[in-house]
């Protein structure tokens, strides 16, 4: 799987471990878009044409509403949400396992808001 990486969750151990599972994630630091504005890495992912990858739910919920709302499209966001506790956060290798459920269930992404952690 292919995903672009918000800055929320731009880690060389986390791309290091998903690239070891055969995923690709775009990095914001190695594509030039680091420090964007959220609205911008959305629009960043839709032009790569990938779903974007972020902790960020509450920013990203909107514009995914503000999106479709506006009859656009874009290529699926996979949230990694917080927990109350934090002990449960997802980790990196958490993440990337969660990555390879997603895909070996073929779940459509395309216009979708996804939550990760119900994958793990």
């Amino acid at each position: 799987m292919i995903c672009y990486v918000d800055d929320d969750l731009d880690s060389d151990r986390l791309i290091q471990q998903a690239a070891a599972h055969s995923h690709r994630l775009l990095s914001p630091r190695s594509i030039g878009t680091a420090g964007i504005h959220d609205a911008l890495h959305f629009l960043a992912a839709t032009r790569e044409g990938v779903p974007i990858l972020t902790r960020n739910a509450s920013d990203f919920d909107a514009l995914h509403k503000f999106a479709i709302g506006i009859g656009g499209q874009h290529e699926g966001l996979i949230i990694v949400y917080n927990e109350d506790n934090r002990a449960k956060n997802m980790n990196a290798g958490q993440i990337v396992r969660a990555l390879s459920r997603l895909e070996s269930m073929n779940v459509p992404l395309r216009n979708q808001l996804v939550a990760l952690n119900h994958y793990r």
